[in-house]
């Protein structure tokens, strides 16, 4: 498991793009960008998945999430495994699969922390916090 090179993709796709602003950041033209495909059908039993061909995808999510930041991090999740993993054809990740934070050498952490870091870019979004204690209200607001 590679954290930090997760973190590093996500960072040099977001200077590749030039984005700047978090109105900028639009994951599904961030994602056909980078070679991946994305639209909406019913999925039982999965928040998304990633069928791979070479350097191109379809990344598929499930039209039943009903949050919008929902669906953008499964979006996310499923272009980190497109951007991190290339030996994974076939990816179908759950609605567990997505909250996996504290697994060891886990694949799905390394997706996890892509998208979070694709979504809301430290550098982009530090600007907005200023010396503001952390907390899970802030977070919220600021990733609508």
């Amino acid at each position: 498991m590679n954290l930090p090179l997760a973190v590093s993709k996500a960072n040099t796709i977001i200077q590749d793009l030039k984005i700047r602003y978090p109105s900028e950041i639009d994951i599904v033209a961030i994602s056909m960008e980078r070679g991946a495909y994305v639209h909406e059908r019913n999925i039982d039993g999965a928040e998304a998945w990633l069928v791979r061909k070479g350097s191109k995808a379809i990344i598929t999510v499930n039209s039943k999430l009903s949050e919008p930041g929902r669906k953008r991090f499964a979006i996310a999740h499923e272009l980190g495994h497109f951007e991190l993993h290339s030996d994974s054809q076939l990816v179908i990740c759950s609605d567990k699969d997505m909250y996996v934070w504290n697994q060891i050498k886990s694949q799905e952490i390394e997706a996890n922390d892509f998208a979070s870091s694709i979504l809301m870019p430290k550098n982009i979004f530090s600007l907005y916090i200023k010396k503001e204690i952390p907390n899970m209200d802030r977070a919220s607001e600021l990733s609508g």
